[in-house]
Order: structure tokens, then C-alpha cells, then sequence
């Protein structure tokens, strides 16, 4: 099974949206067939299409283009059927993360005033 980040649920920026898996990922396959990644919007009920993929070695990453376009929305990634360098089948690995890509203003109660 893949290990997936944000681990934390927060996509922040510097932060990236991956799998790392035990064995190397046939990457040459996985290109070949992107429909066993997907990045949904939960907030709009969409899926996300602006994105690249980079696969090396164990690691399968998503880069999401214009991550400020999501800004405090729940996203779900999914990885299906990721096939290893030596045939296996992994897990398939969905997680839910909030992207976060505004700083927050704290303010004092005395700002408030």
C-alpha cells in the first residue's frame, strides 16, 4: 500500500500530493494510463484536471496547477491499481485533504476595536 501526503490532511504551499510506495512503480504503464489517478474537488463535486503527474522510482506525485483555485476546499486523491516494477498490484490508496494556500491574518482582539 502507498503512503500518502499531505499525511497531515492540509495541503499547504511547499507541501505535495503523493504516494510513496514500498516497490518501484512501473512508471512507463502508469503513463500509459492515467485514468488510475484522479484529484476530485469534494467542495464543487468535480474533478480536477489541471495537474501533471511525476512518476519516479516508488513515488507517484501529483502537481497541481493554480493550487490557489482551491483554496480551502476538500480534495480527494485516488490511486488505483498502481502496478510495481515486478507485476504487483498495490492497494489502492484515496485520501481527503482541505488545500490551504492563503496565510492567515491573525488579528488581536484589540485590532478589533
Amino acid at each position: 500500500m502507498g503512503s500518502p501526503e499531505p499525511a497531515d490532511g492540509l495541503f499547504t504551499l511547499g507541501d505535495e500530493i503523493s504516494a510513496t510506495y514500498a516497490q518501484d512503480v512501473d512508471c512507463a504503464l502508469l503513463q500509459a494510463n492515467l485514468d488510475n489517478l484522479e484529484l476530485f474537488d469534494l467542495t464543487t463535486n468535480q474533478v480536477i484536471a489541471n495537474y501533471d503527474i511525476v512518476c519516479q522510482y516508488g513515488k507517484v506525485q501529483f502537481i497541481l496547477q493554480q493550487p490557489e483555485l482551491y483554496d480551502n476546499h476538500l480534495v480527494q486523491a485516488t490511486y488505483r491499481d498502481i502496478q510495481t516494477l515486478a507485476g504487483n498490484i498495490a492497494e489502492d490508496v484515496i485520501w481527503t485533504f482541505r488545500v490551504v494556500t492563503s496565510p492567515v491574518d491573525w488579528l488581536s482582539t484589540e485590532q478589533l476595536i
